[in-house]
């Protein structure tokens, strides 16, 4: 008998059976000008439809789990996508968990193993692909096995095409993601965007990713896998675009330590590194980002200590949110106290992530001055002139004030939702701004 696995709903990122719209087709996504979900939204759709298959019907505020909901719980998540829009995998695990569900993700395989999907379907797990569809990367999602016209195959739910068998993408995928019913682990996410490959070694000397020396592959961290990841455009007529490759490395069950990272230039550009690691207990620990550019041919190292716990929670009073339409801005400023059994806080080694909203903001680590007693930033982060200010005031409190010009507020509404990272301590409130 083949095996299925009840995947109860088929949800399309665009365009629905009937030709008719979903209701989130024209939703934002990510973070990216102009992309919509029916564009881009063939991996939110299908981890939509497998939240729904382990019964995971409503999101936490009581609404039908959907690709509307989950996509609108990533854009407001610090970790929710990563490098230029590609869907952070773990993230959805978050959105289960607050939905009322405990799920695990097993890390993707670099290559489609065909024995493994069997397995996971035999087990009762759907499975989710990464395919090469008509406009670039697509995924879809796998409920079961079937013989057409005496080829084995596997039935699928395509979020973007009218596709009901692997055989339409030549029978064969790129990558899996599997989710199972099990305890969090912890987790750990390398992203890297721009022309450069890594070679990532963990705590115990093992290394996974591109080895510069023979161009070929390493895979000796056990959990772990890497390779490249991007979004196709399902919908080019409406103006979309595929997203820039990303090579990723991600890790189940990460080592307490310290990974090296070693980025190696191929053609002098710029890069971006992008760092999220998840605690043993779940709940994101730590964003980071490194932007910088790379000489063909030169090696950057970074270092990245994984703890394991989970961040520690700051109280977070904000006293002033206001927007400036004319400068396309804001200004906020507010105090903070960290929370028992913190560690401290280091600004001049630590990354700081500001989140308003949708709008996600973080510092590179050790980009933070310490004038006349006061920490101060000031830069272009993601194209926001973003200026910073937080000043000791004793008992491990402080004071917050930060400006930024040429950012994307318009759609901001009554309550905002206000978060502050900085290294493994995050402080979250909801204030009512004025907004202009």
């Amino acid at each position: 008998m083949p095996c299925t696995v009840d995947v109860p709903l088929l949800f399309k990122q665009g365009v629905k059976v009937d030709g008719t719209l979903e209701p989130w087709a024209n939703d934002p996504f990510d973070h990216l000008e102009g992309q919509k979900m029916r564009n881009k939204g063939c991996a939110i759709a299908s981890a939509g439809m497998v939240l729904r298959a382990y019964g995971i019907d409503t999101d936490p505020d009581g609404k039908p789990v959907d690709p509307g909901t989950l996509n609108k719980f990533l854009r407001t998540q610090p970790g929710g996508f990563l490098n230029d829009g590609n869907m952070s995998w773990r993230e959805v695990l978050e959105f289960g968990t607050l939905s009322g569900g405990t799920l695990d993700l097993k890390i993707f395989t670099d290559e489609y193993d065909v024995n493994v999907l069997n397995e996971e379907l035999c087990n009762g797990n759907p499975v989710i692909l990464q395919v090469d569809g008509p406009n670039g990367t697509h995924f879809v999602v796998v409920d079961g096995q079937t013989v057409v016209n005496g080829v084995n195959t596997h039935t699928i739910k395509d979020p973007g095409y009218a596709e009901t068998t692997l055989l339409a993408y030549g029978n064969t995928a790129k990558s899996m993601r599997i989710y199972r019913p099990e305890e969090d682990p912890g987790y750990l996410i390398f992203v890297v965007t721009g022309d450069a490959d890594f070679l990532i070694t963990d705590p115990l000397g093992r290394q996974e990713g591109l080895d510069p020396d023979t161009g070929g592959s390493v895979f000796g961290i056990p959990n772990a896998t890497f390779g490249s990841d991007s979004v196709g455009d399902d919908d080019p007529q409406n103006g979309g675009f595929p997203t820039n490759p990303s090579l990723s490395f991600d890790t189940v069950e990460p080592l307490v330590g310290v990974y090296q990272i070693d980025l190696h230039g191929l053609s002098g550009t710029e890069f971006r590194l992008e760092i999220v690691s998840y605690a043993t207990a779940g709940g994101v620990n730590d964003i980071r980002h490194e932007v910088g550019t790379i000489e063909a041919g030169k090696v950057i190292t970074f270092t990245y200590n994984y703890r394991g716990d989970l961040a520690v929670e700051a109280n977070f009073e904000v006293g002033e949110l206001e927007t400036i339409a004319a400068l396309n801005g804001f200004e906020i400023e507010g105090t903070f106290t960290l929370g028992e059994g913190n560690n401290g806080i280091d600004l001049l080694t630590e990354s700081v992530t500001l989140s308003i909203d949708t709008l996600h903001l973080t510092t590179p680590a050790g980009s933070f001055e310490l004038v006349a007693g006061t920490f101060e930033f000031e830069g272009e982060i993601r194209g926001v002139e973003l200026e910073i200010e937080i000043t000791p005031l004793g008992n491990d409190s402080f004071a917050f004030d930060a400006d930024g010009e040429d950012a994307n507020l318009s759609e901001l509404v009554n309550p905002v939702d206000v978060q502050l990272t900085i290294g493994d301590d995050f402080a979250k409130t909801s204030v009512i701004g004025d907004l202009d």
